[in-house]
């Protein structure tokens, strides 16, 4: 039973290491190309320096939890710095 449940967790770790390895980089698109990414899937994880920095975008505050609204997040495309949207905690007491 251990084993079968070491097994099961060792073949759950690889394939989310898989997946992030196959994340793809805002730096592959220009930033329109990347804001109908967005907006066609709603949200997205891309890398935005290198495969150790990434972050989720998304089309609209839809898209985040409910204590959250969206925030501006600037990243590197082909075709220059792009402005995106992001979910940021909502504090009602920043002016």
């Amino acid at each position: 039973m251990f084993i079968r449940t070491g097994l099961l967790t060792l073949a759950i770790s690889l394939s989310l290491a898989n997946i992030s390895e196959a994340r793809d980089s805002a730096r592959n698109y220009t930033c329109n190309d990347v804001k109908d990414l967005i907006h066609q899937r709603g949200a997205v994880v891309l890398d935005t320096k290198n495969s150790h920095v990434y972050r989720r975008f998304v089309a609209s505050r839809f898209y985040c939890q409910l204590e959250q609204i969206t925030g501006s997040y600037w990243v590197p495309t082909k075709s220059g710095k792009c402005r995106l949207k992001v979910c940021i905690e909502y504090d009602p007491d920043a002016g």
